[in-house]
């Protein structure tokens, strides 16, 4: 006996619609970032990511569902947006490396709540509710990857299955 299933692969199209959004950000009508992937690993964007400034990467790190009180799933894709750019050689000041991965994660962040994937939607039931999308706290790495500065911007992307079969 075989069943037969479709796959709506949901959380990696949201993924692709965050990749998008960075792609498309324009600051005074000039692109902003010069690449933008889709990762599983911070470590992989690192090692072969960073050839044009700036760069930018929608990292994957898991999806989780919860079967909500109405029977539909309730799903959180967890992840991260990482920014990249060559610091200027000539200003070794750390300030300038910070306000640059600063200006660039507000502007991801801009892009993407400007242009947010169509798929994702609050979730919740009785004991909570979890916004549509949601940002964790910023972390700014302006010296370890030289001549690179690098910024991550923690986020969880909510979305919403009608049965448990629609995956």
């Amino acid at each position: 006996m075989s069943t037969a299933v479709t796959v709506a692969n949901t959380d990696w199209e949201i993924l692709e619609d965050l990749r998008d959004a960075l792609l498309a950000a324009e600051l005074a009508g000039t692109l902003v970032f010069r690449s933008a992937a889709v990762v599983t690993s911070v470590e992989h964007f690192l090692a072969t990511g960073l050839k044009r400034s700036p760069a930018s990467a929608v990292v994957y790190e898991g999806t989780e569902e919860d079967t909500s009180i109405d029977e539909t799933r309730n799903c959180t894709i967890y992840g991260r947006l990482i920014v990249a750019a060559k610091a200027p050689l000539s200003s070794p000041d750390e300030a300038d490396a910070i306000q640059e991965l600063a200006r660039l994660l507000n502007l991801a962040k801009n892009a993407v709540e400007a242009s947010p994937p169509s798929d994702i939607t609050g979730i919740g039931d009785n004991d909570a509710y979890h916004e549509k999308l949601t940002w964790g706290r910023t972390s700014l790495d302006p010296r370890s990857r030289q001549p690179w500065v690098v910024g991550h911007l923690p986020f969880e992307a909510c979305y919403a299955l009608s049965a448990v079969t629609v995956h």
